[in-house]
């Protein structure tokens, strides 16, 4: 923006903050307390509408910067203008810029123009019991600032997150994978990052936050724009959701947000009214496209599991080190943010941000417990340290600026090392080994029963380990050469088998006589599948098993005797549904479920992220968690009636997922004929 449209755009928010009748009735007052709300202690009391945690985080804030931006338009006009004006963005991603008053990183206009010039009523200064004294100019410098975004890496989390391979991971920290974080990651950080008001309830007093939101939304539509279905996919979600109403969704979270009126319309903005930007009212210069996920090895994490923010004090931020298990921990001497930073075994951060009003949040009372997670792959790497050899020690920031070690941290969950099972792609030191390693690999084989247990000896890659490798990757289609390269690594990542043992519950449907009926939870459906070719592909499964064993399946349009579903439970088992790769579905004698945080295709419908191989090796990678609906049913309603897995690795019920395999073959129907004959 030029200086003279950052001087209009800064003129027009503080004609916002002049108040109409008395102190506290500006306009900008007026926005800001919807957001966090004010406590009954305070001169004007105020309701908050967070939208935290939700599914409709960032659909809520919508109507929110609507309302802030034409509020923003009417001042211009006040003011002379002719209110042809819009709310900047604070693109975080772009560190620092040569703006109109030198470098920047936290807008220029914000710093010169909107955080030094403001009413003494501009936001709550009073501290109130419960809370804190949160100022304006506890906003930190712009070096803290900046070093903070790239701390936390944020311009890779905001270029992940449109990677997400469901709205509801997008949306949101309560439903985000490792692999692909929510937008609201990075938003929780910009909150912290900045620090001082901005890290507390009353953040939406401080003028950045506007900029802030306007670019999370801008990330939001680029998302949307590449997933239309979205619409689609948050209906049904909510649907399967307990709708947990609070006051600023009084139906749910797909239904009326308050406090907005459609600027249309006049009515009360629903949630379907916010994925067409253009149809409400704006659209963005520029918005963001998801970049194929490049070739790397599988990360590491720091995992704080299952935060519960009503056991907080206050919002913090979480700085991550990692050091040798076998030493103590040297915490950072100097605990200003720079300090926290520059500490040798920094590895990351990550944002833990929630409405810590007096008034006590309903929305954060009834929003569920989340997964935080900090990559530590570099930090690994760059000590030369094996993930087995690691700790990690965490040192707590809270939003009032004191700092102190996770041990004498209030309720905060221990952090839990995650990453691959096989890791020598870290680095080893002369003092590490890939020893660990290779007895993982030596469980993984015995445990697909492709190596005997006394076969080998632990720890050494000896010729039985290498033969049982060769049997793998013959099986699974890879070059045979018993070295565990980076497409085995991969293959052992993704494979059907890892995780897929079966065991019956129930006798199976089939022996009872008579035809056997099956349904597609349509509602639990990823929307970029179509139903009726979904449906078509599960009854040529079902027909291939049904032809030999001489039964019936046939689907009906709901409450069948077998369910067919996709679930996202990576949250929960770590190895049943545990985000892309491992686990791809589970089967029962009446129930087959699909992990819904997979990218399925059909035969003839590739996922929107396959990548096309150019010869560069990243297909690969970018490809490695695109599974074939068709191969896996096959394989899973094998186990619906009655059989385990087969040692034969040509056969459908091999604990093997084999692109192509979409035909029984002679050693899966003698298993099957031999069911019929038992």
């Amino acid at each position: 923006m030029s200086e003279a449209e950052q001087l209009r755009v800064a003129a027009a928010i503080n004609k916002m903050r002049e108040n109409d009748d008395g102190k506290g009735s500006s306009q900008f007052f007026r926005l800001a307390c919807i957001h966090g709300g004010l406590p009954p202690l305070s001169e004007h009391e105020a309701p908050e509408y967070c939208a935290h945690r939700r599914e409709c985080f960032p659909n809520w804030h919508r109507p929110y910067l609507l309302d802030f931006e034409r509020t923003m338009r009417r001042a211009d006009i006040a003011l002379g203008g002719d209110g042809n004006i819009g709310l900047p963005y604070w693109d975080w991603s772009i560190t620092e810029v040569a703006g109109v008053w030198g470098a920047e990183v936290l807008p220029g206009l914000v710093r010169h123009k909107l955080m030094h010039e403001f009413a003494d009523d501009f936001f709550p200064v009073k501290p109130h019991p419960g809370s804190h004294n949160y100022r304006m100019d506890t906003t930190l410098p712009d070096r803290d600032i900046k070093a903070g975004i790239e701390g936390s890496r944020l311009a890779d989390q905001a270029a992940a997150c449109l990677l997400s391979l469901r709205h509801e991971q997008h949306a949101s920290t309560a439903f985000s994978t490792t692999r692909a974080p929510s937008i609201e990651s990075p938003h929780n950080s910009i909150h912290g990052i900045v620090g001082g008001i901005m890290a507390s309830y009353q953040s939406s007093f401080h003028p950045v936050f506007w900029m802030h939101h306007n670019n999370v939304d801008r990330i939001y539509e680029g998302y949307i724009a590449q997933n239309p279905d979205s619409a689609t996919e948050f209906e049904r979600h909510q649907r399967r959701l307990n709708p947990r109403a609070t006051i600023g969704f009084p139906e749910g979270p797909w239904g009326p947000y308050m406090p907005f009126k459609h600027p249309t319309t006049g009515a009360v903005f629903h949630a379907r009214d916010t994925f067409d930007t253009k149809a409400i009212g704006y659209e963005f210069d520029v918005i963001p496209q998801a970049a194929p996920p490049q070739m790397r090895e599988a990360p590491f994490f720091a995992a704080f599991p299952q935060v519960d923010v009503t056991k907080l004090p206050q919002p913090c931020t979480l700085y991550v080190y990692v050091h040798r298990a076998a030493e103590a921990f040297a915490p950072p001497a100097d605990t200003s943010r720079l300090g926290l930073l520059s500490h040798s075994g920094y590895a990351g951060s990550a944002v833990v941000f929630f409405i810590n009003s007096p008034n006590g949040c309903t929305n954060c009372v009834q929003t569920p417990t989340f997964n935080c997670e900090v990559e530590i792959t570099q930090a690994l790497r760059s000590l030369k340290m094996h993930p087995k050899r690691a700790a990690i020690a965490v040192m707590v920031e809270w939003s009032d600026g004191s700092v102190e070690p996770m041990a004498e941290a209030h309720n905060l969950p221990t952090p839990v090392l995650c990453g691959p099972k096989i890791a020598s792609t870290v680095t080893a030191d002369a003092t590490d080994n890939d020893a660990d390693d290779v007895e993982e690999l030596q469980a993984m084989l015995v445990r697909k029963r492709l190596l005997a247990a006394e076969a080998y000896t632990p720890g050494e890659l000896g010729e039985s380990t290498a033969a049982a490798m060769k049997a793998f990757q013959k099986a699974a289609g890879l070059l045979e050469d018993g070295i565990v390269g980076p497409k085995t690594k991969a293959k052992l990542a993704t494979d059907l088998g890892l995780e897929d043992d079966f065991e019956p519950t129930a006798e199976p449907l089939w022996k009872s006589g008579g035809s056997v009926t099956w349904w597609l939870d349509e509602e639990s459906l990823p929307a970029y599948l179509p139903a009726a070719k979904v449906i078509a592909e599960l009854t040529n499964a079902f027909g291939q098993w049904a032809e030999v064993l001489g039964a019936t399946f046939e689907n009906v349009p709901s409450a069948g005797m077998i369910t067919i579903a996709w679930s996202d439970n990576s949250k929960g088992c770590a190895c049943e549904f545990d985000g892309p790769g491992g686990a791809l579905a589970h089967a029962t004698s009446t129930t087959v479920t699909f992990d819904s945080s997979e990218k399925w295709e059909l035969q003839d419908v590739p996922h929107r992220l396959r990548a096309v191989d150019d010869g560069s090796g990243d297909a690969f990678w970018a490809n490695a968690s695109c599974f074939k609906l068709l191969e896996v049913a096959l394989h899973e309603f094998g186990h619906v009636i009655g059989l385990g897995h087969s040692d034969e690795p040509a056969d459908v019920m091999s604990a093997y997922y084999r692109v192509g395999q979409t035909t029984l073959t002679e050693g899966d129907k003698a298993a099957a004929a031999a069911l019929k004959a038992a």
